[in-house]
């Protein structure tokens, strides 16, 4: 019995689409660097857009000049915070690696100290075995030590690489904020007329969701990392500056960078005593308190709320895709889809009373 020709068109349509799918998915993954510059150049412009605004107004042709101030505003704030912030950081980053190794001795050491006191309620017969594991441990954690430290050296090194990238994300953002108009009617010529209303309302949803999220993570990040540094300073916590910057920074990764944070800060505050570890841990909480209850209102209002767990998962899900920079992009690309997932519903389901065919 022959098959209609209408099914072989169904079929070949659908290999053809799964072919082209797979095609784009393919460039996409091997695009991938020049991918996310786009889209850190459009976190940059979403998170400059309202100084933007500020300068220029509603008016079509300020807006270059309100640009050019927005840039020179940002990159004046950007130099005084590297004069303040990221100059004492990087030093407190070179003295923590050359002080690593020490403290790996020092917890080799206690670690000995207190596998010795212990050995001795352990049978007889048993000891040998243990004093082994001991030994195997204390090495490791010498190893572990001297890598830390080379690796916190290659970390410190490897910032010019990072702020190459973000100075052409800065240039690519700029380009998008000087033709957004542009940008925006050549996308609409592309969309029917028919849809034009819905594409409106998702493209002022999906601004508001990630305006939100952008400008949010970075007013959070800002203040956490200065009131870490105050605080941490008031406590005489060696390596402030670079505990601070770093928990600062970590605060774009929602939920995780909180925890990295905290667990670098007692860490570190730990080879002072036992009662630094206590006060950082204090500090990290009460600020990371005050940040979720006091800034978290304020910044967050217009931003997609996310289940703690989702964003766990989107965020490890970037970073194996692409490093840290996959990791702090993960929840503005989840954002979007959550906005584009209930627009759709919204949209498709009958429980709202809303029809899926264009509006006439």
């Amino acid at each position: 019995m022959q098959r209609s020709p209408d099914v072989f068109t169904r079929t070949t349509r659908l290999v053809a689409w799964v072919l082209v799918a797979a095609l784009v998915f393919w460039l996409l993954y091997r695009l991938r660097f020049v991918l996310l510059l786009l889209v850190a150049a459009g976190w940059v412009a979403y998170a400059i857009a309202p100084l933007v605004h500020v300068f220029s107004g509603r008016k079509r042709q300020f807006r270059p000049l309100g640009i050019a101030f927005a840039y020179l505003t940002v990159i004046g704030a950007l130099i005084i915070v590297g004069v303040v912030a990221v100059g004492p950081a990087v030093s407190d980053a070179r003295r923590l690696a050359t002080n690593l190794p020490e403290y790996a001795q020092h917890l080799q050491q206690w670690s000995t100290g207190a596998a010795a006191k212990y050995l001795a309620l352990l049978p007889a017969d048993t000891r040998p075995l243990f004093d082994q594991l001991v030994r195997e441990a204390s090495d490791r954690l010498r190893d572990l030590g001297q890598s830390l430290a080379q690796r916190t050296l290659a970390f410190v090194f490897s910032l010019s690489t990072l702020l190459g990238a973000g100075a052409l994300a800065l240039v690519i953002s700029i380009l998008l904020l000087t033709d957004t108009d542009y940008l925006k009617e050549a996308a609409f010529r592309l969309i029917p007329r028919a849809y034009h209303r819905d594409a409106t309302a998702l493209l002022e949803e999906m601004n508001g969701a990630l305006s939100g999220l952008v400008r949010g993570q970075i007013v959070v990040g800002m203040a956490v990392g200065l009131t870490l540094w105050i605080g941490l300073g008031l406590l005489h916590v060696q390596y402030a500056a670079l505990l601070a910057t770093f928990t600062g920074i970590a605060q774009l990764v929602p939920d995780i960078g909180a925890v990295v944070g905290l667990i670098a800060g007692v860490t570190l505050a730990a080879f002072q005593g036992a009662r630094a570890a206590v006060e950082t841990a204090v500090l990290f909480l009460v600020v990371y308190q005050l940040a979720a209850r006091v800034l978290g209102p304020w910044v967050f209002s217009r931003a997609v709320h996310m289940h703690s767990l989702i964003i766990i998962l989107v965020t490890v899900s970037g970073a194996v895709l692409a490093g840290i920079v996959g990791a702090l992009l993960a929840v503005p690309f989840a954002a979007v889809a959550k906005v584009l997932l209930d627009f759709a519903y919204r949209r498709l389901s009958p429980r709202f009373g809303l029809s899926s065919t264009p509006e006439s």
